[in-house]
């Protein structure tokens, strides 16, 4: 299990480089391989390389020391609307669980990653919408 104890917060990422299709669809692959409460269906995912929507984004995480538009492609984990779940107190960890898997499998790829949070923060998630 050391991907676990190697997993790191990368913040400066190649951008003459992109990750395949192939490798970006297993990362999400393995994200969703995470549980969820009552096996809800909580969460999406939302590949973004459109460098519009990116430097869009970036403008969200003005204090964060990660700048999202220093990369050229994103997977978002997005959850589902709340009112349609068995248990939408536990979405957040359900979509926690996944990012968390997601990294791991980065980590067993030789692949920079790093998560950004949107919630709780109000001001984020209205943005982010």
């Amino acid at each position: 299990m050391d991907i676990i104890l190697n997993r790191r917060s990368v913040r400066d990422f190649d951008l003459t480089k992109k990750i395949s299709d192939d490798i970006l669809l297993d990362l999400i692959k393995h994200a969703e391989a995470a549980g969820t409460a009552r096996r809800q269906k909580s969460r999406e995912y939302i590949i973004i390389e459109n460098k519009n929507i990116i430097e869009k984004l970036s403008n969200i995480y003005t204090r964060s020391t990660m700048r999202v538009n220093m990369c050229n492609q994103i997977i978002a984990v997005i959850g589902k609307d709340l009112n349609e779940l068995p248990c939408p107190k536990f979405a957040p960890t359900d979509l926690a669980l996944a990012s968390q898997n997601l990294m791991l499998r980065a980590v067993e790829l030789g692949i920079g990653s790093v998560m950004l949070g949107t919630y709780p923060d109000e001001e984020r998630m209205t943005k982010a919408k």
